[in-house]
């Protein structure tokens, strides 16, 4: 048996969720020690996982970082993209009504768009037609934030709830940019979706997105500082150059994250068990 790891975050950050924190342990340990081999979908997963578990998991450990659903643009497609983003963000100063930063992720405490929405205020002040587009059902201990959303909706923030693939990869498109200012995650992949399609991505500086953007992120704050993020996006909202940059950026970490990769790598994975060899315990190319 391979057990794969996205978090652990009902231990680590228990007041943001529902489930029993000593009934998760208790599955986990139980997982862990049967299992032939330990998949992390991060080096952040990972770690924590040997903090909590020590040599059982140690042992058996192997980091496959997650991959993109949607490719990454090609290089021989970046200009063309660039291009694209630049022209919205020309028409963007042109005329700032319709267009709009997003934010994607379950309503849930960890998501915090508590911070978003203060940023969208504040950047309201700069560019007064300036939307927020909130895609993401609703999820578990959210009933104050849907109450935020419906006071706010006359302020140019919209909530779509659920969205099929082809809106949300639409919106990503078409968003100047993408606001991720978690609390916590095991890996994140919105903002690598985001910077997969060309559209800048401003995140928490939480240990996940670090390891996740890397350099290909537009910006990174403490996820409770909503001056510095409203700084980082005003900046990258009326710099021309430093946007294509950003683009540019993204781009390149998105691309570290192909579909390929990871088969590959798992692949090796469940051949090294099925065969009774050991786990090569090396990091990802690109970790």
């Amino acid at each position: 048996m391979i057990v794969t790891v996205h978090d652990l975050i009902p231990l680590s950050h228990s007041e943001l969720c529902l489930d029993d924190p000593g009934r998760f342990y208790e599955l986990l340990s139980i997982q862990t020690e049967k299992a032939a081999a330990v998949h992390a979908i991060s080096h952040t997963t990972g770690d924590l996982l040997i903090k909590v578990f020590g040599n059982r998991v140690r042992s058996k450990l192997k980091v496959v970082q997650q991959a993109l659903v949607m490719p990454a643009c090609s290089e021989e497609q970046e200009e063309e993209l660039v291009k694209a983003k630049l022209h919205l963000f020309d028409a963007f100063h042109r005329n700032a009504e319709g267009h709009s930063l997003l934010q994607l992720g379950t309503l849930e405490p960890k998501k915090n768009h508590i911070t978003t929405l203060e940023v969208h205020r504040l950047l309201r002040r700069k560019f007064p037609g300036l939307k927020l587009l909130i895609i993401g059902k609703a999820g578990w201990l959210c009933e104050d934030l849907l109450d935020t959303l419906s006071s706010r909706s006359g302020e140019g923030v919209e909530w779509l709830r659920s969205a099929p693939r082809s809106s949300v990869r639409w919106h990503l498109n078409n968003s100047l940019a993408l606001m991720f200012p978690s609390l916590v995650e095991g890996w994140g992949l919105p903002p690598i979706e985001a910077m997969a399609l060309g559209t800048p991505a401003v995140c928490s500086s939480i240990p996940a997105c670090q390891e996740a953007c890397g350099d290909g992120a537009a910006g990174m704050a403490d996820p409770h500082d909503v001056a510095a993020f409203a700084e980082l996006l005003t900046e990258l909202l009326t710099d021309r150059e430093r946007y294509a940059t950003a683009v540019r950026a993204g781009l390149r970490q998105a691309r570290l994250y192909s579909e390929a990769r990871f088969r590959n790598e798992l692949r090796d994975l469940y051949s090294s068990v099925l065969s009774g060899g050991g786990i090569d315990q090396e990091p990802p190319c690109g970790a």
